[in-house]
């Protein structure tokens, strides 16, 4: 039976292509979460869709079939992709996918704010928490770019304010 569903299953991804860009990430969304631990070949393809909505949606795929992935900092800098854009729905969907992936995500997001400060990415690591994003927070609010610092610095009260509770 599970031979069927896995062909059932590469037959639906085989025929995302032709589909218009909101119902292949709707698709691989829905994939991900019905699939969660079960490694899925043929999902590393949407990672180079044209449609940055389709690449998220395929990052948060691939890191729910297969969290341990040696792919990691690939599918942070897609979904950081999506951080650095002006589409608000986009920059939520990343930023959700990047906060249920957790403190595993801090360093490849901390190498992609070396390269390109953002000051979403400050936030995300700021709700990801962790010994590693709390270094990087306490370096960012030192930043001399406004924006960037007030995003740590607050991060950083919310921190603190949850360790006192």
């Amino acid at each position: 039976m599970s031979d069927a569903r896995d062909d059932n299953v590469q037959h639906q991804l085989l025929a995302l292509p032709g589909r218009p860009a909101t119902e292949r990430a709707e698709f691989l969304i829905e994939f991900g979460w019905s699939r969660a631990g079960q490694p899925t070949p043929g999902l590393a393809q949407y990672l180079t869709d044209p449609d940055l909505m389709v690449r998220i949606a395929a990052a948060h795929a691939c890191w729910q079939t297969q969290p341990e992935t040696e792919a990691l900092d690939n599918l942070v800098a897609i979904l950081a992709e999506g951080l650095d854009g002006h589409d608000e729905e986009l920059a939520l969907m990343a930023g959700t996918v990047l906060g249920n992936m957790g403190e595993v995500a801090v360093p490849a997001l901390v190498r992609r704010f070396d390269e390109r400060a953002n000051p979403l990415i400050v936030r995300v690591v700021g709700e990801i928490c962790g010994d590693e994003a709390l270094r990087f927070l306490a370096r960012a609010a030192q930043s001399p770019e406004p924006d960037i610092a007030e995003e740590a610095r607050e991060a950083l009260e919310a921190m603190a304010e949850e360790d006192r509770e």
